[in-house]
């Protein structure tokens, strides 16, 4: 993902993200690839200029697994 396209970077120009833009795909040093729900907060002085920001990343894989062996069990079309 380009970096102007990464929530917390969208974050830091003032966009409002939407629940969908919020769920990426990362990739570790070994390939390995994993599910997340990002949580990117800035932080703010008493003026409202930032001063710097917090990210949280939520490994949803398992969930997304079950999800999909849901839906392929009740014959819907799945998305990867």
């Amino acid at each position: 993902m380009p970096h102007e396209k990464m929530p917390m970077a969208r974050v830091l120009r003032g966009e409002t993200l939407k629940a969908g833009d919020l769920e990426v795909l990362v990739e570790g040093n070994n390939g390995a690839r994993r599910n997340v729900l990002v949580s990117p907060t800035t932080l703010r002085d008493s003026r409202g200029k930032i001063i710097g920001a917090i990210n949280c990343f939520y490994d949803i894989t398992e969930r997304h697994r079950t999800e999909k062996a849901l839906q392929q069990s009740e014959g819907v079309t799945v998305r990867s």
